[in-house]
């Protein structure tokens, strides 16, 4: 997968999971803020922020084709993990009854609530590997912040050097400006008279 296509891919991930967040959202509502639905909902948050991330990444660096290999197959399986939730989530939240003011079935949330553990702990294992996949993403650039940081050092050391000569050729010629001066007024050519002046070197 080239980055465009990967950049791509990340978008729609995270468009489907901001669906899936809102689909979760109605489920606390209908049955209340259960522990293990808040835990699935910020595990959905957490993959929705480090879809950013890679999106960040992806836009903004040249990507090698091993770290994009491996995240790919990372967002490929996601897709199909949000995609099963949304489903679920669809099903339990179908309404019982042919009008939409009938009430949600709560033997629908207890049927499913253990496939909603399972893709919680999928999720949970998807974001690990995520994470081990922006690592890649981040040591891939690891050379070329060295070589960066190589190229500013050795420009930090030419000014250095530079400014050094400078600091020499304004010794030198202070110097030249001394004996200059040294040599128009000196001890023996110039003596303050009664009068209280400066007589000057002839």
């Amino acid at each position: 997968m080239d980055p465009l296509s990967l950049t791509v891919s990340v978008v729609a991930l995270m468009t489907t999971a901001v669906q899936t967040v809102r689909g979760l959202e109605k489920l606390r509502r209908a049955f209340g803020a259960q522990e293990k639905l808040l835990e699935l909902f910020n595990e959905v948050a957490d993959l929705r922020a480090l879809f950013f991330v890679v999106h960040e990444i992806v836009i903004r660096n040249d990507t090698e084709e091993a770290p994009i290999k491996a995240i790919s197959q990372v967002l490929d399986r996601a897709y199909v993990l949000l995609e099963d939730l949304n489903s679920l989530i669809h099903q339990i939240l179908k309404p019982t009854g042919p009008q939409e003011t009938s009430r949600l079935s709560r033997r629908a949330w207890l049927l499913q609530e253990g496939r909603l553990l399972q893709l919680r702990d999928s999720l949970r294992d998807l974001r690990n590997r995520l994470n081990i996949g922006i690592s890649a993403f981040t040591s891939s650039e690891i050379p070329q912040i060295r070589l960066h940081l190589n190229d500013l050092s050795i420009s930090t050391s030419a000014m250095a050097a530079q400014q050094s000569d400078i600091y020499d050729q304004i010794n030198h010629q202070a110097t030249i400006l001394q004996e200059f001066l040294d040599q128009r007024v000196s001890p023996s050519n110039a003596k303050i008279g009664r009068g209280g002046y400066l007589k000057p070197a002839p």
